[in-house]
């Protein structure tokens, strides 16, 4: 049985319970295994009353059955729900997928779950979730309206779906609340380029250098962010100009004026003086992980086309301004 709600809050004073009339529920209504389509699970479930008294509200069922406000009758399988919520999603994605065929538009879905465990386990073998997810994917790319797409996707179920989780110290995977540094640095692996991170999960892994080189190959620049900040998730300072490509000079959230600033605006002298002394190209970011604007970015002359027009922006040294978050900038 679902969750129900009392019409109490609606009424300035409480209502005595209804009889149940002729149909099996108040006012004439029918019994829930007629209205649920005969379902087996509401047998015996005909509403024999309802009190909405307040502190008091209840349903009272013909087989003397109550159930409280805000409370269920019977157990949940809480895989059951989680299985028809991955199913769902999946659905969602195909018809996405049919919807926006051909033209350039990629589809992401993602999952955020409660504990690694349920989806990778510490041996690397995948957990319950990753299971449902694979069932389900092939129970419904083989439905027919989805035979457009099904030439697009890998044969392998197995290689349609990653995971990426924050890791402690020691390399392992963790559970997080979704509220630290490595929550952030997570959902940024996941959202800069889903395709090729898929395609290099050996990234997860690779020394410095071998990031260098992947992100190379892959057309892309590395600017080392906010070098020199000092925080409890930074264990120490390490600087690679032998291994990028910019350095971010100026970030908003060093010098911006808001209260959800560092207040550390020497970070900033120091990265752009480290530039300076390597010759390398610098950047400027506002830090934006919250929705307090802190106005910091970077003013081109022209309007840029994508990413890789920002990336030959950057390495051409094209920027008018840095922006430090201390004023607003308006085009």
């Amino acid at each position: 049985m679902g969750h129900w709600e009392s019409e109490a809050e609606r009424n300035s004073q409480a209502r005595p319970a209804q009889p149940a009339q002729e149909g099996g529920e108040p006012s004439g209504g029918k019994p829930r295994r007629e209205t649920s389509g005969g379902r087996e699970l509401y047998e015996g479930y005909t509403v024999a009353g309802i009190d909405c008294t307040p502190g008091y509200e209840h349903i009272e069922f013909g087989n003397t059955q109550e159930v409280a406000l805000g409370k269920a009758i019977g157990d949940i399988d809480e895989n059951v729900v989680k299985k028809a919520q991955i199913r769902r999603t999946i659905e969602a994605h195909l018809d996405k997928e049919l919807r926006y065929m051909g033209r350039g538009i990629k589809v992401l879905s993602l999952f955020f779950i409660d504990k690694v465990e349920k989806y990778r386990h510490e041996d690397g073998t995948p957990g319950v979730y990753a299971g449902m997810f694979e069932d389900c994917y092939r129970e419904l790319i083989a439905r027919e309206k989805y035979a457009p797409i099904r030439e697009r996707f890998s044969a392998d179920v197995s290689k349609l779906h990653n995971g990426y989780f924050s890791q402690d110290k020691k390399g392992r995977l963790k559970d997080t609340k979704g509220d630290t540094q490595a929550d952030d640095d997570t959902y940024n692996t996941i959202m800069r380029d889903k395709e090729w991170l898929l395609s290099h999960p050996e990234i997860k892994d690779a020394t410095v250098e071998e990031q260098f080189q992947l992100v190379h190959e892959g057309g892309g620049m590395i600017s080392h962010a906010h070098p020199f900040r000092e925080a409890d998730y930074i264990k120490e300072v390490r600087l690679f100009p032998e291994y990028v490509d910019a350095v971010e000079g100026v970030n908003a959230c060093h010098s911006g004026r808001t209260k959800k600033c560092h207040g550390h605006p020497e970070y900033n002298d120091l990265a752009i003086e480290y530039a300076e002394k390597y010759g390398l190209p610098m950047t400027a970011g506002a830090d934006q992980h919250i929705t307090d604007m802190i106005y910091g970015g970077m003013v081109f002359p022209r309007r840029l086309a994508d990413i890789h027009d920002f990336v030959r922006a950057v390495m051409g040294r094209e920027a008018l301004r840095m922006l430090d978050g201390t004023e607003k900038w308006e085009i």
